[in-house]
């Protein structure tokens, strides 16, 4: 408890309610390691060699609290484990929570937060790898690159997307996925595995008749769903990678086989799957998309090869995604994904004494948490107890049961596509909605709650031409609708809201929020105690650039 003193009495450091609440919970469950005296460490801490960042995009410390509760508490939990690996690590090595608002606002997106972790640096909302001033800055990435370190990039949505991209990559907005794909190609990082094909693929492989096309139905196989692009022009980025040394690999078996050290692995045309399907299919012999983990798996073995030393950033970009939809049962799945992966990284981390983990989080998805209801009341229950011989115990309220929790584990797929599934149906109804939720979820919602998913109303923050506002009608999300501005999610929220009622769960937003999230470090004594403070995540990239013994200086560059 001592540095959470030290913080109170700190005036340069402006402490939430939260923040400290969050950090004192913390600080309780890792208090038998606190206790223990602090050793000494040298005024210049030697350099690790590796550093593995991890960030679970959307990772709140209630996401991870939701998980915990899954394993601790589900009755039928498969996953043969109790506990989290960040709960390990925060027992065996050491845990913080960081402030991640961008430049001038309370709020950070995606690219914005993970431009601070990846420069140091503040930065402006939705840029990728732009300062504050709104110049290109070097990144940790780009640094190591520079040093002769080998690099990699792993995630599980797009490579284009914000995270990823906000370590190889410098443009005005986070949108430009097609630019933002060709600075990757071009950024001398070694690994590159994720989704978003489409961006690296030329615009007439659409086009059957044309050489691009015929060239990548051979490599993909006839009638491949790889076969798409989002680009509007021909460029092949793909050829261009390979003209610079890359194996370009599009499956499980591809990446197996290449024994190349700069690997391009592009795996969907988008995102990849999410964590239900993982669930559902990472046992299949017949799977051809590697898992997160399995990517990680490989990014390790090839990086670890260079004698200099690696960085490596892992994301699971999904818990993000499930949070946007407000969707309980995919977050969980997402979490317990992600988990798996740090899980994987902390045992081989656990082999050497040269390299770094850190797990953290860009922000938290939702506003997510456990709440107790007036619905579904518990009957009283006859305890053998003195205390209770003259009345039953029988709380006022539903406080969650752990049944629950296996019900959101079993759910057969993510919120989104059951909407989007049923959407397509030819003829609709209140009825034969439910039962599709009901089979889909386990969940039994009433028949007046299947009629509000269908209710709309008119969008009154409609701005033509924006990218997710240009909607006439959208589900009503109530006075909250504001909060839900990413209208197409809003069915797979709307459904997401009549179901936490039924799952104990509440939310307060599609979107982000401003809470603290955990940052988890494991390693070598006198680096993993930096990160035990209450920090912002530009901090956190100043202490990354300092463990690989990298420069922290701003270095802007000339980026077309």
């Amino acid at each position: 408890m001592k540095f959470v003193a030290a913080y109170l009495s700190n005036p340069l450091k402006k402490v939430s309610t939260f923040a400290l609440i969050a950090l004192t919970i913390l600080c309780f469950q890792s208090c038998e390691r606190i206790k223990k005296p602090e050793a000494k460490t040298s005024a210049k801490p030697k350099q690790i060699k590796n550093l593995i960042f991890m960030i679970g995009d959307g990772m709140g410390l209630q996401q991870i609290s939701f998980a915990r509760s899954y394993l601790k508490y589900a009755p039928n939990n498969p996953t043969g484990s109790k506990q989290l690996k960040v709960e390990q690590i925060a027992s065996e090595g050491d845990v913080g929570l960081v402030y991640v608002e961008p430049y001038g606002a309370l709020v950070v997106d995606s690219a914005s937060s993970a431009t601070q972790y990846a420069t140091g640096y503040p930065a402006l909302s939705e840029v990728i790898g732009l300062g504050q001033d709104g110049h290109a800055i070097e990144t940790i990435l780009e640094k190591a690159v520079t040093k002769g370190l080998a690099t990699g990039l792993v995630s599980d949505t797009r490579l284009t997307h914000a995270t990823p991209a906000s370590f190889g990559a410098h443009v005005a907005h986070r949108s430009m996925e097609n630019k933002i794909a060709e600075h990757l190609v071009r950024s001398g990082t070694d690994v590159l595995y994720s989704g978003g094909l489409r961006h690296f693929l030329p615009k007439n492989v659409g086009d059957k008749q044309s050489p691009n096309a015929i060239k990548y139905e051979e490599l993909f196989g006839k009638g491949s769903n790889l076969l798409a692009s989002s680009r509007k022009d021909d460029r092949d980025l793909i050829a261009e990678a390979k003209s610079k040394g890359y194996d370009f690999v599009f499956d499980k078996q591809s990446m197996k086989n290449s024994k190349n050290s700069q690997t391009l692995g592009l795996f969907t045309t988008s995102g990849m799957p999410d964590g239900i399907k993982h669930r559902l299919t990472k046992d299949d012999p017949s799977r051809t998309i590697p898992t997160l983990k399995e990517m990680t798996e490989d990014a390790l073995d090839r990086l670890s090869k260079n004698p200099k030393g690696f960085f490596l950033m892992v994301e699971g970009g999904q818990v993000d995604w499930m949070g946007h939809q407000n969707d309980a049962g995919g977050v969980l799945q997402e979490m317990l994904k992600f988990d798996e992966t740090v899980g994987y990284v902390l045992d081989w981390v656990k082999k050497r004494d040269d390299t770094l983990l850190v797990v953290t989080a860009d922000h938290e998805t939702g506003s997510m948490g456990f709440s107790y209801t007036a619905l579904d009341l518990p009957q009283g229950e006859q305890l053998e107890s003195k205390s209770f011989i003259s009345r039953l115990f029988k709380p006022n309220f539903n406080f969650g049961r752990y049944t629950i929790l296996d019900k959101m584990y079993d759910q057969k797929k993510s919120l989104n596509n059951i909407v989007k599934q049923y959407l397509k149906r030819k003829t609709q109804s209140p009825e034969s909605f439910r039962q599709v939720v009901k089979d889909n979820t386990g969940f039994e919602i009433t028949l007046s709650e299947a009629r509000s998913f269908f209710e709309l109303v008119e969008n009154e923050h409609r701005v033509k031409g924006h990218t997710y506002l240009d909607v006439e009608k959208s589900p009503d999300m109530g006075p909250s609708q504001a909060f839900y501005g990413l209208i197409g999610n809003n069915y797979a929220t709307k459904l997401g809201q009549i179901l936490g009622s039924y799952q104990n769960v509440t939310w307060g937003s599609g979107t982000h929020t401003s809470t603290p999230v955990g940052v988890f470090a494991y390693g070598p004594k006198n680096w993993t105690e930096k990160y035990r403070s209450m920090s912002h995540s530009t901090e956190i990239g100043q202490i990354n650039l300092q463990a690989l013994g990298l420069p922290t200086n701003k270095v802007v560059l000339d980026i077309d």
